[in-house]
């Protein structure tokens, strides 16, 4: 929504994500997995505040909303960030589209597996379970 000043997530990365394409400022409540550093990342780029759950009261909620809401300082980042998120040479919907033509024009696509575990191995664990070719 336009209108919408801020967001309150546990910081998942599809909503981490969606927050910055949208440049919409977080409070993250992180639980488990990728919330935590999500968490932390939004703190050290000025686009949201951290708050753990173990100290979340009614009262540093309050304080948290208030300061993303009537502070500019995370809005500004946010749209930075959105707009350096937003530049790039395709969409992930065409790259996705674009690696899935390859896969299927190329008979043997194992070779790529290495390449797939480097690249997402500092973003998130990924557990590949790799059946032997017969």
């Amino acid at each position: 929504h336009g209108k919408c000043r801020g967001f309150i997530t546990h910081g998942g990365l599809m909503s981490f994500q969606h927050s910055i394409f949208h440049a919409v400022p977080v409070i993250v409540i992180p639980f488990f997995g990728d919330q935590p550093m999500n968490a932390r990342l939004a703190n050290y780029n000025g686009i949201g505040i951290h708050l753990e759950p173990s100290e979340l009261t009614e009262i540093s909620l309050r304080d948290a909303i208030q300061e993303l809401v009537y502070t500019d300082k995370y809005s500004s980042k946010v749209k930075d960030l959105s707009r350096d998120f937003k530049d790039r040479p395709m969409s992930p919907v065409d790259k996705a589209v674009w690696w899935t033509e390859y896969a299927l024009r190329h008979n043997n696509t194992s070779r790529f597996l290495g390449y797939l575990l480097r690249s997402r191995k500092n973003k998130n664990k990924l557990e590949v379970n790799k059946k032997k070719n017969n």
